[in-house]
């Protein structure tokens, strides 16, 4: 058997190469528990077998009950309502196949690879896109919906981002 030896310099490098940051394992769990967790919802929603009318029924019940709410708002709100129940399967279907491929994207990201953030930037692309698909345009509560997407997933990006400099 030969004799080896390894020198610090040797041993310091296989460390920084092999290690994955503390930073990108925080990001990855937390991300893996929001995708579990959605993916979870998203799939008991779809099995669901509530009727869509009773679903429209009882959320205009619920909306006509409002008090103080400026009749744009709520005809926005009843608008955006009618329109989820409607596209319902399709809008579950489709996020549950983002959610699935973001789940492969944050894996291969703690797997440092830099494939799987390009997948994760798509991801939050389609989450993006699937809004302005399904949901009704010029409606206040689809506003506040892109608005959050965008930011959660713009901070996201960008927290991923910092970790480019690892992945291969």
């Amino acid at each position: 058997m030969e004799n080896e030896t390894f020198n610090d310099s040797n041993y310091t490098n296989f460390n920084r190469d092999s290690q994955r940051p503390t930073f990108l394992i925080v990001l990855c769990v937390l991300s893996a528990i929001a995708i579990i967790s959605n993916v979870f919802s998203t799939v008991s929603a779809i099995l669901d077998s509530t009727d869509v009318t009773i679903q429209i029924e009882t959320a205009m019940e619920q909306i006509e009950d409002t008090d103080g709410i400026p009749e744009n708002m709520l005809e926005d709100l009843k608008q955006y309502t009618i329109t989820s129940i409607n596209n319902f399967k399709a809008i579950n279907t489709v996020t549950l196949l983002l959610y699935l491929l973001e789940g492969l994207a944050v894996l291969m990201m703690f797997n440092l690879k830099k494939t799987g953030y390009w997948i994760y930037l798509a991801c939050q692309a389609g989450f993006i896109f699937t809004i302005f698909l399904f949901y009704p345009s010029n409606n206040f509560i689809t506003s506040i919906l892109i608005g959050y997407t965008i930011i959660a997933s713009g901070l996201f990006a960008i927290l991923y981002g910092t970790n480019l400099k690892y992945f291969k």
